[in-house]
């Protein structure tokens, strides 16, 4: 775990959220990981054309689920 850096991921027990979850957090950190720049390396590691395709509606179908989830709604008021 040294080796590769994870000796630096601290877990807390004072909190609801799962070790799983604590460690994904911490791991993108420690790497320097965002979405933004794995998406420019797709190419590298999905070679196959059909599933480079599944890849990017996978990847658009989010984008499309976040920017649908900060929609705001107009509330009638009953005057």
């Amino acid at each position: 775990m040294e080796k590769l850096g994870l000796d630096k991921v601290k877990f807390d027990t004072k909190t609801s959220m799962p070790y799983e979850q604590q460690f994904w957090e911490q791991f993108d950190i420690l790497m320097e990981l965002n979405e933004e720049d794995m998406m420019k390396e797709v190419p590298a590691f999905v070679v196959d054309p059909s599933n480079k395709a599944r890849v990017e509606a996978l990847l658009a179908g989010r984008k499309m689920d976040a920017v649908g989830a900060e929609q705001s709604r107009l509330i009638p008021a009953n005057v």
